[in-house]
């Protein structure tokens, strides 16, 4: 706690990671859990192949902020519009391995298609 308040300006982390090193780094809102969703599992397949990842993942408190917390996605699309837009900051590398690992998704796809085709006409 701060009783006086904060006497020096918020840290830009999400800047600071961009300059330090991570290959992806992204901030966003509860707002959008499907987009949340794919943006935390690009974060966790890039960490694992590629490099260090950072999610910034801004979440209202409704005990803080006075509101029901049933209205926290509504709240949070609201900040999301006025003052926390969400950033995507990827490094080419770790864009050409998630453009990898979508071709080698179509691959699969395509080869699960062929095997089917294959038994289904066999059993015919």
């Amino acid at each position: 706690m701060a009783p006086k308040g904060k006497k020096f300006p918020k840290i830009p982390v999400f800047e600071m990671a961009k300059i330090s090193g991570c290959v992806y780094s992204a901030k966003i809102t509860v707002a959008s859990p499907i987009k949340l969703s794919k943006i935390v599992r690009k974060a966790i397949l890039i960490a694992r192949e590629v490099g260090p990842t950072y999610v910034q993942i801004y979440t209202l408190c409704p005990t803080n902020l006075k509101f029901p917390p049933d209205n926290t996605i509504k709240v949070a699309k609201k900040a999301e519009k006025i003052y926390y837009k969400p950033e995507e900051f990827i490094t080419p590398e770790a864009e050409e391995y998630l453009n990898s690992l979508k071709e080698k998704k179509k691959f699969a796809l395509y080869l699960r298609t062929v095997l089917w085709i294959q038994f289904k006409n066999r059993r015919v």
